[in-house]
């Protein structure tokens, strides 16, 4: 079996198939509509005969008893009782209706006289609503009875004036037919009449009636859509078919295809007097086609050569610059080292100079503790300085092994003894003794707290105090994997607007002194660049005018040092 997708269809199919599922979709809710209804129509009319019926046995019910005078008592104006009651007669008359039709009537009671007076659960139910609402004039159900759907139907019956000679008052005294009275007063729920009428007849004819009508939807159904595939097909399918036909001929180069004109509709002319312009338009074209792409091409040959010789430039213009780059980090490397060694040696005899001449006047000593720490200082600045230039190198290589972050701490702090000594400052640790070793980079974590704290020295004033902190990352789990590194200073703090881009290179912050803390700007992006190096994170929180708080967060374990 060969398989048609729904684009290999043509348009007329294409609309009586989509015209008959709207249809269909109308005879489904048509059907739906007109079955509720008739079950609507054919339960009022159900209900209404039974009303009628109701009525009947009602005024019969009362006449026998109008008429109770007449019949028990003889000409000579004796009682005789004759046996003939309201009930009986209502009963016997419902007796004789039912047995000429298929209707059901009896009158069932709560507590009757008779067992055939017993209700059912449905009538028990009607006489029990009766009971709780006085107000009630009838309660009925479509529902099955016996083996067929049928109408039920109850009215209660109310005791009136006629009814207390049998069942009024007093309670148990014997009564004319010999049953003891029941006590009732007017207006009291005697029982009720119920009545049955099948509803067989009626669904045989909805169905036949359902049946007639959706015949006649079909047929109309059908005949508009065999009318639409016939005008469909001949206003659309036939046009749009000759003018496919003629685009697959200019498709296989036939660029003189003309098509005659078209008497369906006014956009089929258009289309094809478009089709017709177009196909001139193409002649025209081709005619003049080969001389314009040999021009085309010889332009684009020109293009091409003029784009190599650029990409050439440009190749060459990246050589120069790699190597002038190269040229600059080789500079600046051999400067910092040159700068770095005599520095070093100048700090060396300065503090030979503070531990071997202890005749040296107050004034001279402060002299010498200050030429250390602005030489320690200077040093500092060009380490940044070197290590920005040894960027790529610092990617490649990292020097793994397990580190004691109190030794780098310490070390650290002995060398910025005389900055904090100069300015007065006190440098307060707290150390948690559960903080785990982490595997890292020695030489880089020394920078990473050098720099941290000579800013924190540098922003603060004299006399306050700088804290670094250490501990592991969760308090509650010192063998947690990460530790956590503080350093916090009273000095300037920085400014909200600052705080985004002070890791940045070369990024400075604005302060009451900034002469005094003229600087490169790179420490905190060497610290920001070395702590991602480990896997870690750097943050900061700043008050303006109260100081800041820089926190590292590294990871302690070697198998995510290494991933990382």
């Amino acid at each position: 079996m060969s398989y048609v997708s729904g684009k290999d269809l043509r348009l007329d199919v294409k609309l009586v198939v989509l015209i008959a599922i709207i249809m269909g979709l109308l005879v489904a809710v048509f059907c739906h509509w007109s079955a509720q209804t008739h079950q609507e129509q054919m339960k009022e009319e159900l209900v209404s005969q039974a009303r009628g019926f109701a009525q009947q046995m009602d005024a019969v019910w009362k006449f026998v008893d109008v008429n109770q005078d007449l019949i028990n008592y003889n000409f000579a104006g004796e009682f005789e009782y004759k046996q003939l009651h309201c009930s009986v007669a209502a009963k016997s008359v419902a007796q004789l209706f039912s047995a000429n039709s298929n209707y059901d009537i009896h009158y069932p009671r709560i507590n009757p006289r008779n067992e055939k007076d017993s209700p059912d659960a449905w009538e028990q139910a009607a006489l029990e609503r009766f009971a709780e609402d006085p107000a009630a004039t009838e309660y009925y159900q479509l529902t099955d009875y016996g083996d067929s759907l049928s109408l039920r139907y109850c009215a209660p019956l109310r005791v009136d004036e006629g009814c207390l000679q049998c069942h009024g008052s007093p309670a148990g005294e014997i009564d004319i037919t010999g049953y003891p009275k029941e006590g009732w007063e007017r207006g009291d729920l005697a029982g009720a009449i119920s009545i049955v009428i099948p509803a067989e007849d009626y669904i045989n004819a909805y169905s036949q009636a359902l049946a007639r009508d959706v015949v006649f939807f079909l047929m109309i159904v059908f005949s508009a859509l065999a009318v639409v595939f016939v005008a469909v097909r001949h206003l659309a399918t036939k046009p749009l078919r000759s003018i496919a036909d003629g685009l697959e001929h200019v498709g296989r180069g036939e660029l003189n295809v003309k098509l005659g004109a078209s008497q369906s509709s006014k956009e089929i002319g258009v289309v094809v007097s478009a089709f017709n312009d177009m196909t001139s338009e193409l002649n025209d074209l081709y005619a003049n086609l080969e001389e314009k792409v040999e021009s085309r091409t010889e332009a684009l040959r020109a293009l091409n050569d003029e784009v190599l010789r650029q990409k050439e430039s440009v190749q060459r213009a990246n050589v120069k610059l790699e190597q002038e780059s190269a040229y600059k980090s080789e500079f600046l490397a051999i400067m910092s080292h040159e700068l770095k060694t005599p520095l070093t040696a100048v700090i060396t005899y300065l503090e030979a100079l503070q531990s071997s001449h202890s005749s040296l006047s107050e004034e001279d000593r402060v002299i010498v503790m200050r030429c250390e720490a602005n030489s320690r200082e200077l040093l500092n600045i060009i380490s940044n300085i070197l290590e920005v230039s040894r960027s790529q190198e610092r990617r490649q290589r990292m020097n793994w092994e397990t580190v004691d972050l109190f030794d780098v701490a310490e070390y650290v702090l002995s060398e910025l003894e005389p900055l904090a000594r100069q300015k007065s400052l006190s440098m307060v640790r707290e150390f948690d003794s559960g903080t785990p070793l982490v595997y890292a980079d020695w030489e880089k974590l020394r920078h990473i707290l050098r720099n941290l704290l000579s800013n924190a020295i540098k922003f603060s004033e004299e006399g306050e105090s700088v804290t670094i902190s250490m501990g592991p990352m969760d308090d509650e789990n010192p063998e947690s994997d990460g530790v956590i590194i503080r350093v916090s200073d009273h000095g300037t703090g920085i400014l909200p607007e600052e705080i985004d881009g002070i890791f940045d290179r070369f990024f400075q912050v604005r302060s009451s002194n900034q002469a005094q803390h003229d600087g490169t700007g790179l420490g905190l992006f060497i610290v920001k660049e070395f702590v991602e190096l480990h896997g870690g994170s750097v943050s900061v929180e700043s008050v303006w005018g109260k100081g800041s708080t820089f926190t590292v967060s590294l990871p302690s374990n070697m198998d995510k040092r290494v991933s990382s």
